[in-house]
């Protein structure tokens, strides 16, 4: 390191120096040094009032100075001493090697580890791979002391073995390589030895040149990009307000660029208009654009699914301005009459936007039921009632029982009443419930003697006897009432049943009937 000296001054803590100090890479700066009172520079001194104020116009790394006797010069201090001496204590040094000449490359080495390297490049780390010939040098700094060294590389002329750097070619283009000539030999990739080569496709392309000991090679990555081609698709319709999401079809792009200034990909648009994009790449140049047409939403509704009484009509109907209307029948009108059940519909259109809605009616007439005619229940039963309904939401018995049946054990009249949407029905029945009869023919007896019929006796009136047991009846005179008033039941005979000895009363609600209800009466025979 070379340090020219301009002045020395004396401060009441030590000493100022200034010169020009040069620090490698053949660079000349300006340099203020202070020192303590002994003209020690020492690392662990530095500090904003130790040893070292600044160096011009660098200040990233301090500066050591050698120990060197130099005459200071006058200056506007007051006080200058002569011969001053500055005592450098960094112990640092740097050795590239000497300059050489060799084939291939050579990795250089700052031999200093842990510290802060500055190639001649610009790179940071502590060596540096020399692919090509030239001078090369090197400053290392470690805390406040920092050495330098420089050295010139010479790599032959197999050095001169560049391909270029990576490249992109059009569709059509060519990549024409030329390489020196000399007692050097090349072979390509494909096995050629010319000192050119024409490249015409992607790929991977090398060549190694030989020149006695000495062998060099590189390599070149080529890609081929077509021109860039967009395409938006067909004119939009956005039919519920919410706009359309526009996303181009891209080929061989780069850049993009909308209409509006934007680079995304996508675009969202919300309003009517025509909208390009441009795109580019290295060779070229495209665009394309699209019409979008942005609706406001409509709400298309018919309704509920709906019942239609018999012989009324229902009316649909659909006011959105600005729409084309088709409903089921072809009518195009803004209202629709129905007058029978079916499923009908409308389609709405407008800008290539289409919506339809369906409703199902569905046709009902007025309820219909079936309770019968005057019913007459016998022995106290009960009875269930239960109508025929057609057409019924719901009914409504007499008695406010809303069931489908009803379980009556009185008599009485009884009312239904039938509903739906479409009106009431109703139906009445009379019920009878009659009780029981009480019927008592006394007690068993004998009737004859020896198997003979005896007679007269007693069933509650007098009644004769005619003929043996297979020939047994009630005479005409004694059939009367055995209850009085309306209810009235009549005797109808008394018949043999089976047995010698056991014969039947019957009784029927009038002359003729069956036998409804018997009595079982029992007659033996004497020896």
């Amino acid at each position: 390191m070379d340090f020219y000296a301009s002045n020395l001054c004396v401060l009441s803590d030590g000493f100022m120096m200034t010169g020009l100090v040069e620090q490698g890479g053949g660079d000349t700066d300006v340099l203020l040094v202070r020192t303590d009172p002994d003209g020690d520079i020492v690392c662990a001194q530095v500090n904003t009032v130790g040893a070292i104020t600044t160096i011009l116009p660098e200040d990233t790394y301090p500066t050591p100075v050698q120990e060197t006797a130099f005459a200071g010069a006058l200056t506007f201090v007051a006080t200058v001493v002569n011969d001053g001496l500055i005592n450098d204590l960094c112990v640092l040094e740097v050795d590239l090697g000497n300059d050489t000449t060799l084939c291939g490359s050579l990795l250089l080495d700052a031999g200093v580890p842990n510290a802060i390297y500055e190639w001649q490049d610009g790179s940071s780390d502590q060596t540096l791979e020399v692919l090509a010939s030239g001078e090369y040098w090197l400053r290392v700094t470690v805390d406040c002391c920092v050495a330098s060294d420089t050295i010139v590389v010479d790599l032959g002329a197999l050095a001169g073995v560049d391909l270029g750097a990576d490249t992109v070619l059009c569709v059509g283009q060519e990549l024409f390589i030329q390489l020196p000539t000399g007692t050097w030999s090349y072979e390509w990739q494909d096995g050629t030895t010319s000192t050119d080569h024409v490249v015409y496709g992607s790929g991977t392309y090398w060549v190694t040149a030989v020149d006695g000991l000495c062998v060099a090679s590189d390599t070149i990555e080529v890609a081929v990009l077509d021109v860039p081609s967009v395409e938006l698709g067909d004119d939009l319709v956005s039919c519920d307000g919410n706009g359309a999401l526009l996303n181009p079809d891209l080929t061989d792009v780069t850049d993009l660029l909308w209409l509006d200034g934007s680079t995304d990909v996508t675009l969202q648009v919300d309003t009517t208009g025509f909208y390009t994009v441009q795109v580019s790449n290295l060779c070229g140049t495209a665009d394309d654009g699209i019409n979008v047409t942005v609706l406001e939403a409509v709400l298309l509704d018919l309704g509920p699914d709906t019942t239609l009484c018999a012989g009324t009509s229902y009316t649909l109907t659909v006011d959105l301005p600005g729409w084309d209307l088709a409903w089921s029948d072809g009518g195009a009108g803004t209202s629709f009459t129905i007058f029978e059940e079916g499923i009908f519909w409308v389609d709405i259109g407008q800008a290539g936007c289409i919506l339809s809605d369906t409703v199902v009616i569905t046709g009902m007439d007025v309820p219909s039921l079936t309770l019968g005619t005057e019913t007459t229940v016998c022995n106290g039963d009960s009875l269930l009632l239960a109508p025929e309904l057609t057409d019924v939401d719901q009914v409504l018995w007499s008695d406010g029982s809303t069931e489908d049946e009803l379980m009556v054990t009185t008599t009485d009249t009884y009312t239904l009443e039938a509903s739906n949407g479409c009106g009431t029905t109703i139906a009445t029945i009379d019920v009878v419930i009659v009780p029981p009869l009480a019927i008592n023919m006394g007690a068993d007896t004998v009737l004859w003697y020896g198997c003979a019929p005896v007679g007269p006796f007693s069933i509650g009136h007098n009644a004769h006897m005619a003929g043996r047991q297979r020939a047994l009846n009630v005479s005409d005179q004694y059939r009367r009432h055995v209850l009085g008033g309306r209810r009235t039941r009549w005797v109808r005979g008394i018949r043999y049943i089976g047995g010698a000895v056991r014969f039947a009363l019957g009784v029927g609600p009038r002359r003729g009937y069956g036998p409804l209800y018997g009595s079982v009466f029992h007659v033996g025979c004497i020896r």
